[in-house]
């Protein structure tokens, strides 16, 4: 039987669990195997919430806080049962110390995911956006989050689905 690398840990989440909040700072990347997250932004026109985004499969989350070295942008919530993988922070700095081709090009998505976040705008277009759409069981909405400040309004919609966040 063969084990994880050291480096890499799996994590499941159920329907409704957070993965991270707006505002904390950025201890490892995500990498989602099975499921559906929802990306929640701050709205300041509602002093609530709204979608900013729902990755699936193949998507990567975390790395935006990781990269800058800012708190995270935007709340991480499991639409539906999740498998993914987690890779700590010191390991992904280190992986990007010998990349720096793939270290600039992170840090770009970040600054442009940041900027799309605190101008109410949608995600910014992904080199990996497959056009894929969402099924059912990904847009059935998650029960109400426990923690209040990051509830969803009933209004959002699921739109924008591509496996890269």
């Amino acid at each position: 039987m063969t084990s994880e690398p050291a480096w890499k840990r799996t994590f499941f989440a159920e329907r409704g669990e957070f993965i991270f909040y707006e505002g904390e700072l950025g201890t490892a990347v995500y990498f989602l195997a099975t499921g559906s997250l929802r990306l929640l932004a701050p709205d300041e026109a509602t002093e609530g919430v709204r979608l900013y985004d729902t990755c699936l499969p193949g998507a990567v989350v975390g790395h935006v806080a990781v990269m800058d070295n800012e708190p995270q942008p935007f709340s991480c919530l499991a639409a539906v049962f999740c498998e993914m993988f987690f890779v700590a922070k010191d390991v992904i700095v280190q992986a990007c110390d010998l990349c720096a081709n793939e270290q600039t090009r992170l840090n770009d998505e970040a600054t442009a995911i940041r900027a799309a976040v605190a101008n109410g705008e949608g995600p910014p277009p992904s080199p990996m956006a497959n056009g894929g759409e969402a099924s059912a069981a990904d847009e059935a909405p998650a029960p109400a989050p426990a923690h209040g400040d990051h509830e969803p309004s009933s209004a959002e919609s699921v739109q924008g689905t591509r496996p890269r966040c």
